[in-house]
């Protein structure tokens, strides 16, 4: 929010000290547990006590340190670490402070710290910090409630992607490893004749095999970057590691000219390709797209293309994401990080059903769950831009409510 250099008419701009008694938490961290009654707050995370509390008041929480100048709201019985502060028995709004302070706090900490870390917050930084607000407790309170139905907007949407990312866990729990038979049902091992395979049981109707007996294998390569002739902002996708996002990938950061294809051993990928990422340590190997344009790729990615008999891209994917952990049984630690080679992806064991309707069946009905999470992911962006908007409005006083 950009600082205002003038109070609205009707606002004052007073010191945090002035509008709230303040008090710290008085427990060890290691006090706290999983499990008991009364809520415990940390500088990183609320977990529950069962023996003690001193607190039976609304508060507002600020992280002193771990989760520097985080702001939580509670009301009812809590303790709270010692490095934590506590604010109450306040003379502004609780709701309308507590919004101001998550939009505020941080970046007043940070201004003057570029590239910094803040390891702790002294109280008189607190005490000092200056509170733009509305002298009118009903203005405050007008603010303070459109901003938690925005706030409650976007918990509510959370939840829902929350439920679906539940349910595409499941359901390919279930079509992955059981698939749907030709009544359009999961089998189970009670109904449907399952056998052995090395990934356990599958259904008879199922195969599996090695990644190299599927799919062509080929890697890319990086265009030596002394060369400006390679690199064009209008050329070919060229794919790296970091570009891999689970899903279909249609553009790079990065492309390359007609000149590095023509003058170097770098080709483009056909469309629908599978790349499947490397090198980059646990967070990368194993990463997964689906071309949706012709692309070339760096060295640290393997490209399946070209099956060898009708496959589903869509399915293939779901089962890599599936059995990703099992990369950890190739990956070495030749380097700073592991990392898997070329040759342990031919190795690697897919099983899929041999119909290629019940690989399309499977899909689309993953991708009918990826569909709603994609939608809800688009309508929570949305909200968080409209709450930034409304906070950057009503709490500079920019824009007035009525009451």
């Amino acid at each position: 929010m950009e600082e205002n250099n003038s109070i609205p008419d009707g606002w004052d701009n007073l010191e945090l000290s002035k509008l709230t008694n303040f008090a710290t938490g008085k427990k060890d961290v290691n006090q706290g547990s999983s499990i008991g009654e009364y809520p415990f707050f940390t500088c990183s995370k609320k977990v529950f006590s069962s023996e003690y509390y001193s607190f039976d008041k609304e508060a507002l929480l600020i992280a002193g340190n771990g989760d520097v100048g985080t702001v939580h709201y509670y009301t009812g019985k809590f303790e709270a670490y010692q490095r934590t502060y506590i604010l109450s028995d306040f003379s502004v709004n609780v709701q309308y402070l507590y919004q101001y302070l998550k939009s505020n706090l941080i970046k007043h900490l940070s201004e003057g710290q570029s590239g910094t870390t803040i390891q702790f917050i002294k109280i008189s930084q607190l005490k000092n910090f200056k509170i733009l607000k509305p002298v009118a407790l009903k203005e405050q309170s007008k603010i303070a409630e459109i901003l938690s139905k925005a706030d409650n907007a976007i918990l509510e949407t959370e939840k829902i992607i929350a439920k679906y990312n539940r349910i595409k866990i499941g359901l390919m729990q279930n079509l992955l490893t059981k698939g749907i038979d030709d009544k359009g049902n999961i089998r189970s091992e009670e109904t449907h004749e399952f056998k052995d395979s090395p990934l356990g049981k599958i259904p008879k109707e199922w195969d599996f095999s090695q990644i190299a007996n599927v799919y062509d294998l080929k890697s890319g390569i990086t265009p030596l970057r002394s060369n400006k002739k390679y690199f064009s902002r209008e050329g070919h996708n060229w794919v790296k590691t970091l570009d891999l996002n689970e899903d279909y990938l249609f553009e790079t950061e990065e492309k390359v000219s007609d000149y590095a294809l023509n003058n170097t051993s770098l080709k483009l990928m056909p469309i629908n390709s599978i790349l499947i990422a490397m090198y980059g340590g646990w967070e990368q190997i194993g990463r997964t797209s689906i071309l949706k344009k012709e692309a070339g790729t760096n060295q640290a990615i393997t490209c399946l293309s070209n099956p060898k008999f009708e496959m589903n891209s869509d399915f293939v994917q779901f089962i890599l994401q599936y059995y990703r952990f099992k990369w950890k049984q190739f990956a070495v630690s030749t380097r700073k990080d592991p990392n898997i080679t070329k040759s342990d992806v031919e190795n690697f064991l897919l099983t899929y059903p041999q119909d290629i309707s019940e690989q399309n069946n499977i899909a689309d009905k993953i991708n009918l769950i990826k569909k709603n999470i994609s939608y809800n992911e688009i309508e929570l962006k949305k909200l968080k831009s409209i709450k930034t908007g409304l906070m950057q409005d009503l709490l500079s006083g920019k824009k007035r409510v009525q009451i």
